[in-house]
């Protein structure tokens, strides 16, 4: 129900876009925009919302992945007394985020155990002892150096991990090296050993172009694909920062892993917007403006959409420094300004 509304949003935002480029001409509106809206809508079928796992334990946070057709991967264990043992401390990508379906989710876990436990039997006849190192270990035998120390092993939790094998000990709480009453209990993550998430043999690359490089470069690391070469150049028009060419283009079947390379507008310096207020000629045909600017940046095309006879068109165009704004009409010349 919740894609079904986000579809619907989508859709209804593309009709005040192409509302908006028929009344005022705004087709770098749509350059800009139109391209991010609709990919977004093409995805929307096979994406999720990422679920706010903070604070859960890790068990309910596994079956909360599995339901969305997520997994779940723990970077680290972390120690925070405030949190309750095996809570989600962090989490990556962020609640709220859209992902593909079979995406990972990595988080951090706490590791801090319950106080008390064995506190009653805790005397000053107790004698402690150096919790020993049980990591990257079958789990057995984790066991039995624990208890040869006089730890009992507590809570044993499992998750999905791509190195470490099924079965072994992928990290300890307390950590090795802590000193504890004889009695106390270590708890243990253990693998389940690799996910069974499948991999493709190839990737359609995504269309980037229009969104804004972080967007691109997440879109990017979530499709299993590398940001390639980043190159900035001056390009009129188009606002800092945004994506305006890839190597390879959308739709490209790649490899897993492939670099794709991207071509980001850079933002110019002393950039003024010049106003052009005009009346078109009343007729019964649309009329195509052109706008043609020359100055330090160079020659090029800032503008040319059709307009219905007699409308009166606004626009603004960026230029830097010297040089002339000429309008043409359906390739005829019509007007032109001289730039100070």
């Amino acid at each position: 129900m919740r894609q079904k509304k986000k579809a619907n949003s989508l859709i209804a935002l593309i009709g005040q876009i192409v509302l908006y480029a028929l009344l005022f001409g705004g087709g770098l509106a749509l350059s800009l925009y139109g391209g991010l809206v609709l990919f977004q809508l093409y995805l929307i079928s096979d994406t999720v919302e990422v679920p706010d796992l903070l604070n859960q334990d890790l068990t309910r946070a596994l079956n909360r992945a599995v339901e969305l057709g997520l997994y779940l991967e723990v970077l680290r264990v972390d120690q925070d007394p405030f949190s309750p043992p095996s809570a989600i401390l962090e989490q990556k990508p962020e609640p709220g985020s859209l992902v593909k379906k079979g995406q990972k989710i990595k988080v951090v876990i706490n590791g801090t155990a319950v106080a008390g436990g064995t506190s009653s039997e805790t005397s000053s006849t107790v004698q402690s002892a150096v919790v020993p190192e049980v990591k990257d270990i079958p789990l057995e035998e984790a066991r039995r150096i624990l208890s040869e120390e006089g730890f009992r092993v507590g809570n044993v939790s499992s998750v999905s991990h791509e190195q470490v094998p099924r079965d072994w000990v992928i990290s300890q709480n307390p950590p090795a090296g802590s000193t504890l009453p004889q009695g106390e209990t270590v708890h243990l993550l253990v693998s389940k050993g690799a996910s069974e998430t499948p991999v493709s043999s190839s990737i359609l690359v995504p269309d980037l172009v229009g969104l804004k490089l972080e967007e691109a470069e997440r879109l990017l690391r979530g499709e299993g694909l590398m940001v390639g070469e980043v190159r900035e150049e001056v390009v009129p028009g188009r606002i800092p920062g945004i994506v305006v060419s890839q190597n390879p283009p959308p739709q490209t079947t790649v490899s897993p892993g492939e670099k794709v390379n991207l071509l980001v507008a850079q933002r110019v310096e002393d950039l003024k917007e010049v106003r052009l207020r005009f009346v078109l000629p009343e007729t019964k045909d649309p009329i195509t403006v052109r706008v043609e600017v020359e100055d330090e940046l160079g020659k090029r095309t800032a503008y040319e959409e059709k307009h219905p006879g007699g409308e009166t068109v606004e626009l603004f165009t960026p230029t830097k420094g010297k040089g002339r704004v000429v309008i043409y009409l359906n390739n005829y010349y019509y007007w032109e300004k001289e730039l100070d």
